[in-house]
């Protein structure tokens, strides 16, 4: 069961608290590994905050965005991960510009459409063996 606030925490919310409480702590946290992962991978950030506005996002297209896929598309093993452990990469992507208020460019969309819906029907079919 969830905690109520008293009236004091109730009085002191702020918006920016508020937008903040969308998503969890646990969540951030794992979108934010997973940002600096990308930064790192796509050399445009060096220790600077990850989610500051321009650090990322300045270096993303479709290109950067299909490497750093190709690069995490298979587990230690060698064998192909599921669409599900890859969607995490594309939830953090799309959290740092809704963090930073900037929409996602219409053409990630579509490239994040096109991909996810295409890798799970290879996966439906078998042609992903992902076990």
């Amino acid at each position: 069961m969830k905690r109520k606030f008293t009236e004091t925490e109730y009085n002191q919310l702020s918006v920016e608290s508020i937008i903040s409480n969308r998503i969890s702590v646990n969540t951030t946290s794992k979108y934010r590994n997973h940002l600096i992962s990308l930064a790192k991978f796509l050399g445009c950030v060096d220790g600077l905050d990850v989610m500051a506005p321009t650090t990322i996002l300045d270096c993303l297209n479709e290109e950067s965005i299909n490497s750093w896929i190709e690069h995490n598309l298979r587990k230690k093993d060698g064998k192909i991960k599921n669409a599900f452990s890859l969607d995490i990469v594309r939830s953090a992507i799309v959290y740092l510009f809704n963090h930073n208020r900037v929409n996602v460019p219409d053409n990630l969309q579509k490239y994040f459409s096109e991909f996810f819906t295409g890798f799970k029907r290879a996966e439906a079919r078998g042609v992903v063996a992902t076990k």
